[in-house]
């Protein structure tokens, strides 16, 4: 479902399966930590209970949405949500999927100078925003990289 309603759909959608589900879990299932944005949900179980919670999850409209887990492997960084790379030290960075390819914008184009450096102004923004101070230089370098 594609349209200026589906964010907001989503939203009400996903408020009444929350109510419904955490009316019904117990306090042995339910999350330690839950973030959602539109359809994109961080949450944090205890240790064995995760296929629990997604079972109850995906039991609720088993027609209409269904959901995945991507689960934190031992010696490894989170998961990413959105644009943000989580570590358990609370230390965030600049998430990337492997498929981003580094390009924005290519600076032969005919487009305006003013766009150029308002692409450059928005990334940098939004690393200075995103990334604890240890990861701002790495970041500064990724994106003088980039295209």
């Amino acid at each position: 479902m594609e349209g200026p309603m589906s964010p907001i759909l989503a939203e009400i959608f996903m408020e009444h399966l929350e109510e419904n589900v955490f009316y019904i879990v117990n306090s042995d299932h339910a999350p330690l930590f839950f973030k959602r944005y539109v359809k994109d949900t961080l949450a944090a179980v205890p240790t064995g209970k995760e296929d629990d919670l997604m079972d109850l999850l995906n039991a609720q409209f088993p027609e209409q949405i269904s959901f995945g887990i991507k689960k934190k492997k031992l010696n490894t960084p989170l998961p990413g949500h959105l644009d943000d790379q989580i570590s358990r030290r609370e230390k965030t960075s600049v998430h990337r999927k492997p498929t981003h390819s580094d390009r924005y914008l290519n600076l032969q184009s005919q487009d305006t100078w003013s766009t150029m450096i308002g692409i450059m102004k928005g990334l940098v923004d939004c690393g200075m925003a995103i990334c604890d101070i240890e990861f701002i230089d790495q970041e500064l370098n990724h994106i003088q990289k980039s295209e």
